[in-house]
């Protein structure tokens, strides 16, 4: 781990209390990207009406080779880590970015405030999410149809708002960027990008929304196809090996881990985003240039394999880690390989090393907006 990453992130563990060591950082030193800052010299007075901590829960990874009907899918699951817990970091953690931007002089506007502005009961809907609700995510551009999972955990007392459907993170399943969208479409409501601007405008202020997301393992597989003529029996072999794994890592994905400022008149109509960029939810933005990882030590154990399954794809003579096909039927034959891994979280060695590794990012990200601010 870089020296100065380690450094802040022992700060942070000691600021918690907790005594595990955070053990590697991927990539070397902290690195932060900040856009459009300039504006907040306009209006610095700023509003945290949004906060989310998206855990990740379950990861699918399905890998196939080129042209191949077989396929091999990791699912890796988290056990160990209960709800309160993470209610309670999530509640912390809300408290201290608010306390570090106070620090920073940055006048922050009381959500007492704002509760009965008319623009912000609408911002957060009839029914406000829930703390947490689940939503669905593709993991590293897996292949196939079956999504990974997250719960998205806000502070008591600011429900999370999901972004207006052209803003929301790429890599959201289909089905969770629409639900939301909808749902205000049909009850005659404005998107919610139209609604912060709203907001922001009447008030004369920044809009802060803060998001992070916590991944807690790897996942991964190879799939390979071989073809030979067998003169012995006459016809065509295709063998096919498959293999898939899993990895324990406790770290803050730089995708849509972020701090997104909605300064009034100042969002851009052309934002454009891909699979790889994230939530476009602002005119401004912090985030993580690379992904910080504090390693395995929050685990019990190296992940389990806790069950496997094999079936075929197409006209299979027979139905093992070998597939044997016809001479006809070549082509069709496949093999579809899933094997289910279980990661254990220690609940109070993964909670202090989250709470340390976010307390280190909203240092960072409230340093750059006092900048931006002066």
């Amino acid at each position: 781990m870089n020296r100065v990453v380690r450094t802040c992130i022992a700060a942070a563990l000691v600021a918690v209390q907790t005594v595990p060591v955070v053990r590697a950082a991927e990539g070397g030193a902290l690195e932060i990207k900040a856009e459009d800052l300039a504006a907040l010299k306009k209006y610095p007075k700023v509003a945290l009406v949004g906060y989310g901590i998206e855990q990740q829960t379950f990861l699918v990874k399905m890998s196939s080779s080129w042209g191949s009907t077989s396929s091999s899918t990791a699912e890796v699951t988290l056990n160990g880590v209960s709800s309160a817990a993470m209610q309670a970091a999530t509640d912390r953690l809300y408290a201290d970015l608010v306390r570090k931007l106070v620090a920073a002089g940055l006048e922050v506007v009381k959500l007492e405030d704002l509760r009965s502005d008319p623009l912000y009961v609408d911002l957060k809907g009839d029914k406000p999410l829930s703390s947490p609700f689940e939503t669905s995510f593709v993991f590293d551009k897996s292949k196939g149809f079956k999504n990974s999972k997250a719960l998205v955990f806000s502070p008591t007392g600011l429900p999370w708002h999901i972004p207006s459907a052209n803003e929301e993170a790429a890599r959201f399943g289909a089905g969770d960027k629409m639900s939301a969208n909808l749902s205000r479409a049909f009850s005659g409501k404005k998107p919610v990008a139209d609604v912060e601007e709203e907001l922001a405008k009447s008030r004369g202020i920044t809009l802060l929304k803060a998001y992070y997301v916590v991944g807690f393992g790897k996942a991964g597989g190879r799939v390979s196809e071989m073809t030979s003529f067998n003169y012995a029996t006459n016809r065509s072999e295709k063998t096919i090996s498959s293999a898939a794994n899993a990895a324990a890592e406790l770290y803050l994905d730089k995708t849509d881990t972020r701090l997104a400022l909605r300064v009034p008149g100042e969002t851009s109509m052309f934002r454009l985003r891909n699979n790889n960029s994230p939530a476009a939810d602002g005119s401004g933005f912090v985030r993580l240039d690379k992904k910080l990882s504090a390693g395995a030590d929050f685990a019990i154990d190296e992940p389990k394999n806790t069950n496997s399954t094999e079936t075929t794809v197409g006209n299979a003579v027979s139905a093992t880690l070998a597939v044997v096909g016809s001479l006809a039927g070549i082509r069709g034959v496949g093999s579809a390989s899933t094997q289910e891994f279980t990661v254990t979280a220690d609940e109070k060695r993964y909670i202090d090393t989250v709470e340390a590794m976010i307390q280190t990012v909203q240092s960072k990200f409230v340093d750059r907006l006092k900048a931006a601010a002066n």
